[in-house]
C-alpha cells in the first residue's frame, strides 16, 4: 500500500505544470485547462491567474474561461491573492462581454469576494467596476438587485472613504444601477445620495470620482420629478 500511495503521489507532482512553464505559456487554452484540472492548488492556480491577466490584452479568452476561474475563487476563498486575481479577470471580462451567459455567477462571485475581503483596496475597486459593467445591461440589474449589491457598494465606499479609486468606481457602478425606475426610489432610502456626496467632498480633485459622482446624483436626483423626494 505504501509503495502504491508513494508512486501515486509521484505521479502526480510530476504531471503537475511547474510554475516556470505555466509562467512561459502563452496558451490560453492550456492555462484554463491547468486552473480548472488543479484549481484547488495554490501553486498552479496563482501563476496561471497571474499569466492569463498579462494575456487578456491581446488575447481573446475562450468560452468557458469565467467558469474556471469562478470555480477557483470557489475552491480559494480566503487566498486573497486568487481573489484579487479573479476578480480583476472577470471584470475585464465583464467589460469586454457584458452579455456572457454565465453573468450571474460572475455577479455572485463578485459579490460573495467584496463580503469576504471587505478590506481589501484592490478587490473592492475592481468588484465596483465589475458590478458597473454588469449594471450596463439592464437584464442584469435584477439578478444584482437580489445580490443586495447596492448596500456591498455602498459598504465598500463608508470602509474606503480615502481611496479615490474606489470612490470612482462605486459612484459608476452606482450611476448604472440607479436607471432603472423602481431601484431609483430604493436608493432614496439607504443614504445614496449621502455617500456620493462625501466622496465629492473627500476628493476635491480627483476627476474621475466627480465626474462618476454627478452622473450618479443626475439619475437619482431626477427622480424627484417621478414623485420622490429626495432629502439633501
Amino acid at each position: 500500500f505504501s509503495y502504491f500511495l508513494r508512486s501515486t503521489i509521484l505521479t502526480v507532482y510530476v504531471k503537475r505544470p511547474p510554475k516556470q512553464q505555466i509562467r512561459m505559456s502563452e496558451s490560453v487554452n492550456d492555462l484554463i485547462t491547468w486552473i480548472r484540472k488543479y484549481e484547488k492548488d495554490t501553486n498552479v492556480v496563482l501563476p496561471a491567474l497571474k499569466t492569463l491577466k498579462r494575456l487578456l490584452a491581446n488575447r481573446k479568452m475562450p468560452s468557458d474561461a469565467a467558469v474556471s476561474i469562478i470555480s477557483a475563487m470557489e475552491a480559494n476563498l480566503d487566498c486573497e491573492e486568487i481573489q484579487k486575481l479573479g476578480c480583476y479577470i472577470l471584470r475585464t471580462l465583464s467589460a469586454t462581454e457584458p452579455t456572457l451567459p454565465n453573468t450571474k455567477q460572475i455577479a455572485a462571485t463578485v459579490i460573495k469576494a467584496m463580503a469576504r475581503h471587505s478590506d481589501s483596496v484592490f478587490i473592492q475597486a475592481n468588484c465596483c467596476c465589475a458590478v458597473w459593467c454588469i449594471a450596463k445591461h439592464a437584464r442584469n440589474l435584477s439578478l444584482l438587485e437580489a445580490l443586495d449589491s447596492r448596500m456591498r457598494i455602498l459598504d465598500s465606499m463608508e470602509r474606503h472613504i480615502q481611496e479615490s479609486i474606489i470612490q470612482a468606481n462605486a459612484c459608476k457602478a452606482l450611476w448604472n444601477l440607479a436607471k432603472i425606475g423602481k431601484n431609483t426610489s430604493t436608493f432614496l432610502t439607504i443614504n445614496a445620495v449621502e455617500h456620493i456626496l462625501l466622496a465629492m467632498t473627500s476628493h476635491p480633485h480627483k476627476r474621475s470620482v466627480q465626474s462618476n459622482a454627478c452622473g450618479a446624483l443626475y439619475v437619482l436626483v431626477s427622480a424627484a420629478e417621478n414623485g420622490d423626494c429626495v432629502n439633501i
